[in-house]
């Protein structure tokens, strides 16, 4: 598990993990950072910010597969690579500019939708997954992003905050996000 977007970190962790146990059968790629936060116009929101952003919610994805892809493709149990997405990726929530657009990235490697509907309480209802086009690339390994909806974690704390600040009308900007994560 890494939990900083670092390339050398990433792959040395990678690297380590063949070395301990010998193979790799699958990575669970769940990256996301919800910074910046603001309109896109918004002299707050740098494209610094942005790029920032992409590296971590994008770019440590694409290092952490060209790592480990060599062990996945050889693994005896078939590799697997599971995305964790949002739907951000194709809600466009308002001022979340970088997190929309980094999970639609993610999401860009993910082209053949299939929507998975199942029954509860007499109700339909429909999670959305995705086949990467590394399948179409590496059919030894299978891809596929999966939006779990809402999770309890720092990033759904933060929307909590704006969400009680735009019906009240109370300023929560929220805090910088500077733990582990």
């Amino acid at each position: 598990m890494f939990r900083r977007a670092n390339e050398q970190a990433v792959r040395e962790g990678i690297e380590l993990a063949l070395k301990t146990y010998h193979h790799i059968d699958g990575l669970i790629l769940n990256a996301g950072v919800l910074e910046p936060v603001g309109p896109i116009g918004a002299p707050s929101t740098s494209v610094a910010q942005w790029r920032s952003h992409f590296d971590i919610n994008f770019f440590s994805l694409v290092y952490t597969i060209q790592a480990a892809l060599p062990a996945l493709k050889e693994s005896a149990n078939g590799g697997r690579i599971i995305f964790v997405s949002s739907g951000a990726a194709v809600g466009n929530v308002a001022n979340w500019g970088p997190y929309n657009a980094g999970k639609a990235a993610m999401n860009s490697l993910c082209r053949y939708v299939i929507a998975i509907c199942f029954w509860i309480f007499g109700l339909i209802y429909a999670h959305i997954c995705t086949i990467s086009t590394l399948a179409q690339e590496e059919p030894e390994v299978v891809c596929v992003a999966l939006r779990p909806g809402m999770v309890d974690t720092p990033v759904r704390a933060i929307t909590n905050l704006i969400e009680l600040s735009n019906a009240s009308n109370v300023d929560a900007s929220p805090p910088p996000l500077s733990g582990p994560g």
